[in-house]
């Protein structure tokens, strides 16, 4: 079982920016509406999984919407503790495959509520 919230702060958007996040639970995922046109997103997403496999990851990205092609800005990746309740943390964003770019300046924080009693959630 896992709640995520996502907010972030972003040194690296410019202005007219249009970025949204999309958490990803072992296939499923939640996208975020749009936030238009700013260097100062404030996310509110939510989403409730089911994990079968405690191991894999959480996957929280940030992308920014263009008419032709998304632009991807940059993820976290969350390990979800089976009894992590409620716990913030601010992360700094990094590339695909979670390794540290030079050009990705960004953070995102993100509140995770992780238990193996649904009766928790």
């Amino acid at each position: 079982m896992m709640l995520a919230a996502a907010g972030g702060k972003f040194s690296f958007l410019s202005p007219g920016a249009d970025p949204y996040v999309i958490i990803k639970c072992e296939g499923n995922k939640i996208r975020s509406p749009v936030q238009k046109n700013t260097q100062a997103p404030a996310f509110d997403v939510k989403g409730l999984f089911y994990r079968k496999k405690a191991g894999q990851p959480i996957i929280v990205q940030v992308w920014n919407h263009n008419i032709i092609s998304d632009e991807f800005l940059g993820q976290v990746a969350l390990t979800g503790d089976p009894d992590d309740h409620l716990s913030q943390q601010t992360l700094q964003l990094q590339d695909k495959g979670n390794k540290k770019s030079n050009g990705i300046s960004g953070s995102i924080a993100v509140r995770l509520l992780s238990s193996s009693k649904l009766t928790n959630v």
